[in-house]
């Protein structure tokens, strides 16, 4: 999930709030997180959930929910993503196998010693 304009709001308070509220939302959703990693504009989540589940509506909720409990928390969100709005519509999905889930676990939790500015891959 990637914040609106990429802002880098994602740090501080406001990044312990998300992991906690995100961790809440996926056990209301009865989806488990294995791997969670937060950057300022950003964040990757490694789940494991049912087949039956909507991936669709699942993010829809996480974002949607997220973003509405983080203005009540941090109303001062809104004056760096004006308009309102925490999450850019866009997101990324991708399925991993048994042996493919180290490697997306550990991709997860590399992320904060990535070398490339805010987390993000430099291009050559």
């Amino acid at each position: 999930m990637v914040t609106k304009y990429r802002k880098p709001v994602l740090t501080g308070p406001v990044e312990t709030d998300l992991k906690r509220l995100l961790t809440e939302i996926a056990s209301d959703l009865n989806i488990q997180i294995d791997a969670m990693e937060t950057m300022p504009d950003h964040v990757h989540l490694l789940i494991e959930t049912k087949p039956q589940c909507r991936l669709s509506d699942a993010i829809k909720v996480f974002k949607g929910t997220s973003a509405w409990h983080l203005f009540q928390l941090h109303p001062e969100l809104k004056h760096s993503l004006w308009g309102g709005h925490m999450w850019n519509t866009s997101y990324f999905v991708v399925t991993v196998s048994d042996r493919s889930f180290e490697q997306a676990e550990a991709y997860i939790e590399s992320q904060k010693n990535h070398p490339g500015v805010g987390g993000r891959p430099r291009k050559y």
